[in-house]
């Protein structure tokens, strides 16, 4: 009998969760694009999206819900500083460099 490849089920385990809270994403962002083509039109609601995150305005860590009306559209730079941030891995907000006034 071969023996049993604790690593691969390790790593295995690894994508399942990862592809699960992909998929959680994915309904998030589909339920707020739907939410916006009822109040605004479909070309309207895929351009207000564009280059945007679908945020937890109390995160799911925090005991918040994935629900409806618990989604804002966050620009996708600020949603994720704001990630490095709760998770520890940076201190400070990254600088914005402003382009040359003139």
């Amino acid at each position: 009998m071969p023996k049993r490849d604790y690593r691969r089920e390790e790593r295995m385990q690894g994508l399942e969760k990862r592809k699960r809270e992909r998929a959680a994403r994915n309904r998030a962002r589909y339920a707020y694009l739907k939410k916006l083509t009822d109040k605004y039109g479909a070309a309207r609601a895929r351009k207000m999206m564009e280059g945007k995150d679908v945020n937890h305005i109390k995160s799911l860590a925090e005991g918040g819900k994935n629900h409806l009306s618990n989604y804002e559209l966050k620009s996708a730079r600020s949603n994720r500083a704001d990630k490095e941030m709760f998770e520890g891995r940076r201190t400070t907000r990254p600088k914005r460099h402003r382009g040359s006034q003139g």
